[in-house]
């Protein structure tokens, strides 16, 4: 059925004005372009016409590129932080300056802005975080190139994009990444009590694991809490931060943990 779009009874005359004049629907669009072209044409058309209407708000095609870009921005981030260790451009950052940010600090895993994971050829770098309403991740190989952002919609749903992420590496074959399936037993929330407490990894850094009562939880100094998730009676795992806790027990009581993250393993003294 040849009909045009606008033609269609299945919209408010409002509606019409804004499919007709600010989106050309009796245009036949040029299959050479893709719709992120053809919509950053249009941004740069009508940057202030009315692109979105929503329970009242109208939200201008300038304003919904802005948010649009917001993953694109972090991908092109990751690039350019990649091309500057290698030395391939210091156009965004010096190469001297990334590689102060690619050192651990506190501990193995936290750089300077990035939280780090992997060795040598094989070390990446990522960020995470939480707002109301979505949170979204970033990873990005140094040196071979591989990189991936994620964002969802929901601020609850970091265990999916890790998900997503083991998903993406699995495909695209990212070395020392994908975790594997991991198969959680059923425990009771009273064997929680005795692996409560903090765990000394070094003398500057501590591991904190805690308990509300249903879940355990684990956290780093001033860094947001984690559910683990059992493995065994003493090995559990955190979906969102890709690490493996193993207590340590001598003659019923906990005495540390060893912790393993991207085939490091780290021994910490249990503090209380």
């Amino acid at each position: 059925m040849d009909v045009p779009l606008a033609d269609f009874d299945i919209f408010s005359e409002e509606e019409k004005q804004i499919l007709l004049i600010v989106n050309q629907l009796n245009t036949e669009y040029p299959f050479h372009q893709s719709i992120s072209e053809l919509f950053e044409a249009q941004v740069s058309h009508t940057p202030s016409h009315i692109a979105v209407v929503c329970e009242g708000r109208q939200i201008t095609y300038k304003e919904l590129n802005e948010r649009a870009n917001q993953a694109t921005d972090l991908a092109k981030f990751i690039i350019a932080i990649q091309e500057a260790i290698i030395g391939k451009s210091d156009v965004f950052l010096r190469n001297s300056s990334v590689n102060e940010m690619m050192k651990p600090y506190r501990d193995l895993y936290t750089g300077l802005g990035f939280a780090l994971g992997g060795q040598d050829e094989y070390h990446r770098f990522g960020q995470q975080g939480i707002n109301e309403g979505y949170c979204s991740r970033f990873v990005g190989y140094s040196k071979l190139g591989y990189g991936a952002v994620v964002m969802v919609n929901t601020d609850h749903s970091l265990p999916i994009i890790q998900n997503i992420l083991s998903a993406i590496a699995e495909e695209y074959h990212w070395p020392n990444y994908y975790p594997g399936q991991k198969i959680t037993i059923e425990v009771s929330p009273s064997d929680f009590t005795d692996f409560v407490g903090e765990y000394e990894l070094h003398s500057d850094y501590k591991l904190v694991i805690d308990s509300d009562g249903t879940k355990l939880l684990i956290s780093g100094q001033d860094q947001s809490k984690f559910e683990l998730f059992p493995l065994s009676e003493l090995s559990y795992f955190a979906r969102s931060v890709e690490i493996e806790i193993e207590f340590i027990k001598v003659e019923d009581r906990i005495i540390g943990v060893l912790c393993s993250q991207d085939r490091v393993q780290q021994f910490g003294k249990k503090l209380r």
